[in-house]
């Protein structure tokens, strides 16, 4: 009876391709991430974010402050940047992305920023787009009704956030819509304008529904 013959292995080394391109840099992403945190009110959302210890904090929301102090997890005043309108928010971004550009994530001393909240932004910007085009509201003049400019304005907000989640985590906490139409897409929950909802949903990493749950005793949280 014949033997089978045995597989011939080429022990050939096979010469690396030269590349003529220079080499890439490697990317600081693979240790961040851009976060958006979402949910009704009352979901524990500022007070999850505020056990990541050392975070920056850029704060647009009115109950993020006295959600974190009644916790006792109020940042150290270095640590916070109160901000009054998306312009403000934008800028202080932009300086943050500077600071890790020039001189590396490590430059800006913390592990993580998070911005508090993306909603209240978008009521912001709302209602300035509509003073600036003459409006009472948004849409309130046909011919005029500052969408594209609001659209504009807000999705480079968006993509200052994922610029800085280059170098560093970006935590973004929203709210939920009070009904959610999931026949409108998947991230009809947030409690944004389609078109931004749909952006950001694109852009960030994970898009994290935080619901209701039991509270301990004594604590007032958001």
């Amino acid at each position: 009876m014949a033997k089978a013959a045995k597989a011939v292995v080429s022990k050939a080394v096979v010469p690396a391709a030269i590349s003529l391109m220079e080499p890439g840099t490697g990317s600081t992403r693979v240790k961040t991430r851009f976060i958006v945190l979402y949910g009704a009110p009352k979901t524990q959302k500022t007070g999850s974010c505020s056990y990541i210890t050392g975070a920056k904090w850029v704060i647009s929301d009115s109950n993020a402050i006295p959600t974190l102090e009644a916790l006792d997890r109020l940042p150290p005043d270095k640590d916070i940047y109160e901000v009054s309108n998306l312009r403000e928010g934008r800028a202080t971004l932009g300086k943050m992305l500077d600071v890790c550009e020039k001189s590396g994530p490590e430059a800006l001393g913390c592990p993580a920023v998070i911005v508090d909240s993306g909603t209240q932004f978008v009521d912001w910007q709302q209602q300035d787009v509509a003073k600036e085009t003459g409006q009472r509201f948004m849409g309130d003049v046909k011919n005029n009704n500052g969408w594209q400019q609001f659209n504009a304005e807000f999705a480079a907000f968006i993509d200052d956030l994922g610029s800085l989640s280059r170098f560093i985590t970006v935590i973004l906490v929203c709210h939920a819509k009070e009904k959610m139409d999931l026949s409108k897409g998947d991230w009809a929950g947030l409690n944004l304008p389609p078109q931004m909802a749909l952006k950001l949903g694109r852009s960030a990493n994970w898009v994290l529904l935080q619901t209701r749950r039991s509270y301990t005793a004594g604590e007032d949280d958001k």
